[in-house]
C-alpha cells in the first residue's frame, strides 16, 4: 500500500529511530533515512532520528530512549546493530522494532519481520509485541556479560564469524588473521553442564549455542531453534574433523537441512 494512502492517526506514536548509514540497504541507495522517517509517519509513528556511527553510539541512542521512557526503539539496520541496541533495552519497558536494512537480516527473518519497508512499517503500526529470548555470554574479560540474539560459539565458530564478516565487507587484513587462527585451531575436550545437572562430554572443534535458527548467510544452523521457547539449542560436534565439519556446514549453506545425532 503506498504511503500516501496509509491511515494517519491524529496522535502519532513517539519513537526513537536508529539508522545505520553503512548498512547494505543504505549504501545501495535502496532506503534513505528521510524516506524511512516519512514512511513511519504515514503509519502513525513520529520517529526521532539518530545515526549509528559506531556500536557505542547505537547503545547510547538506545539508552537515551529508555531514559526518556519511550516505549519503542526502531532499528533500521542489520543484525549487528540490533544486538547493540538490545543490550540497552534489557529490563526496560521499551520495545524493539526492526526495519531490516542489513546484509543477512537473520533476526528479522527468524522473527517474521517483513523485509519490505512499507510492510515493516505497517507491522509496527499494529503495535503488537512479543517476548523473545536473549542469550548472554559471561567471560573473564566480560564479567558483565554480552547479549546475543542469534548464536554464540566456542572454538571454530568463534573464529569463523569474524572470518565471514571480514570477507563480506572486504576487510582483508582481518580475514587473513582470522583464517590463520582457524587453520591452526585444533579440537579440545569440552564439558557442557545443562540446567538439569546433566554433563555432556565431547572432543570437538566447535560448540554452537543458538537462540535463532539462522546464522551467517541465512544458514539454517539450528532448524528447531525458536526465539520465544525459553531455550537455547546447544550443538556439540563430537569427533568431527575439519573436513567433516566443512561438509556439514556446506550442506547447510546450500539450503539442505542436516539431521545429525
Amino acid at each position: 500500500r503506498p504511503a500516501a494512502q496509509a491511515p494517519r492517526p491524529q496522535k502519532l506514536r513517539q519513537a526513537r529511530l536508529i539508522f545505520n548509514p553503512q548498512s547494505k540497504g543504505a549504501l545501495e541507495g535502496t532506503y534513505r533515512a528521510e524516506a524511512i522517517v516519512g514512511c513511519l509517519r504515514a503509519y502513525g509513528i513520529d520517529a526521532d532520528l539518530g545515526l549509528k556511527t559506531s556500536g557505542k553510539i547505537a547503545r547510547r541512542l538506545a539508552k537515551e530512549a529508555v531514559e526518556r521512557e519511550l516505549d519503542l526503539v526502531i532499528v533500521a539496520a542489520g543484525d549487528c546493530t540490533i544486538e547493540d541496541v538490545v543490550a540497552e533495552l534489557m529490563s526496560s519497558k521499551t520495545s524493539l522494532g526492526i526495519i531490516p536494512l542489513g546484509t543477512m537480516n537473520n533476526v528479522a527473518r527468524s522473527l517474521g519481520v517483513p523485509l519490505d519497508l512499507e510492510d515493516a512499517c505497517a507491522l509496527l503500526e499494529m503495535g503488537l509485541t512479543r517476548h523473545i529470548d536473549v542469550g548472554r555470554v559471561i567471560s573473564h574479560d566480560r564479567p558483565r556479560g554480552v547479549y546475543f540474539l542469534e548464536s554464540a560459539g566456542v572454538g571454530l565458530s568463534a573464529l569463523a564469524a569474524p572470518l565471514g564478516q571480514a570477507a563480506e565487507k572486504g576487510r582483508w587484513e582481518i580475514f587473513v588473521a582470522a583464517l590463520g587462527k582457524l587453520l591452526a585451531f585444533k579440537g579440545t575436550h569440552v564439558s557442557v553442564v545443562c540446567d538439569d545437572g546433566e554433563v555432556l562430554q565431547a572432543h570437538t572443534q566447535i560448540v554452537t549455542v543458538s537462540n535463532a535458527p539462522l546464522l551467517g548467510k541465512n544458514m539454517l544452523i539450528a532448524p528447531d531453534a525458536k526465539m520465544d521457547d525459553g531455550l537455547l539449542d546447544v550443538a556439540l560436534y563430537d569427533g568431527m574433523g575439519k573436513a567433516e565439519l566443512e561438509r556439514h556446514f556446506m550442506a547447510i549453506a546450500e539450503g539442505r537441512r542436516v539431521d545429525d545425532p
